[in-house]
């Protein structure tokens, strides 16, 4: 039976990681290493991993860096398995994790990757929204412009011989968790799966608890770098953008804040100038705008 490489990055979480590798150890597939690559933590993170005693398990330190996406890519190269898993320092697996997603892999062989949903934790424990039962093929564009995934790191499982297919094939640097993704969905054919398979722990300090603008911010300046590359038309960049700055739009909107709104749905407008939906917005924004200074 194959065995899956685990890269777990960490920094200063010595308090959360002793349950996050259990959720590793209590796994129905018994086939994995785990490669902790510490990024510089300073709060005993070592002496934890050596009271762990388990042979399975191989710790790499290294200056810190504040990148995960980099710490990932770092542990890869360690990695002995013929596939690569991944898991937050933060969040947990549930015991069922990688057998079910190895299966899968296994029932599929022309599939190079499998990812799933999840739950979320913690003091934000809201559960993501709804996706489709079950996709097989190329997510790149579905993703991109229809959202019909979820996607969280942990419950990734690649094909290790496609890896380096991801990150030579493309001249920019990889910035984020989903552009990562939205690359290998590129390049080959996954599976999404609608089943729970990772906890999401939301915390304050959290790699996944972005709020404000950055997140869609981050995201227009990703599809950017797609069209840049060629992967992504311009029609459909225009599109996404639009649908992103539609959505800054909508939360300046709900704050009554009708000036930074009426910018973002103009310039929604601009990318999308035929959407009846954001002249509607932009024309309700205009209207409070004026009864706000009377």
């Amino acid at each position: 039976m194959e065995k899956v490489s685990i890269i777990l990055p960490t920094f200063n979480r010595a308090h959360l990681l002793e349950e996050t590798i259990k959720s590793i150890q209590w796994q129905t597939h018994p086939h994995w290493e785990l490669i902790i690559v510490d990024d510089g933590s300073t709060d005993g993170t070592p002496q934890l991993i050596e009271q762990l005693s388990d042979n399975r398990i191989r710790y790499f330190a290294q200056r810190h860096s504040g990148n995960i996406v980099s710490t990932r890519l770092n542990g890869v190269h360690y990695a002995n398995g013929e596939f690569i898993a991944f898991l937050d320092s933060d969040d947990l697996w549930i015991p069922e994790k990688l057998k079910t997603q190895m299966d899968l892999l296994h029932e599929h062989p022309d599939a190079s990757f499998v990812f799933s949903n999840g739950f979320h934790f913690g003091e934000d424990d809201s559960l993501p929204k709804n996706c489709i039962p079950f996709f097989k093929g190329n997510i790149f564009l579905p993703m991109l412009m229809d959202e019909q995934f979820i996607y969280f790191v942990p419950s990734l499982i690649i094909r290790k011989k496609v890896m380096n297919q991801v990150t030579a094939l493309m001249p920019h640097p990889i910035e984020n968790d989903l552009d990562f993704l939205l690359r290998l969905g590129c390049v080959c054919d996954g599976i999404f799966i609608n089943k729970r398979l990772v906890k999401i722990r939301k915390h304050h300090d959290s790699d996944s608890n972005n709020h404000g603008i950055r997140p869609q911010m981050e995201y227009i300046s990703m599809v950017g770098r797609f069209k840049d590359m060629n992967m992504l038309a311009e029609t459909d960049f225009n599109e996404v953008t639009s649908r992103e700055l539609y959505k800054l739009g909508l939360k300046f909107a709900r704050n009554k804040n009708w000036v930074i709104a009426e910018q973002y749905f103009n310039q929604a407008l601009n990318a999308s100038p035929y959407s009846l939906r954001i002249l509607g917005r932009l024309i309700q924004v205009k209207l409070n705008k004026v009864i706000q200074h009377r």
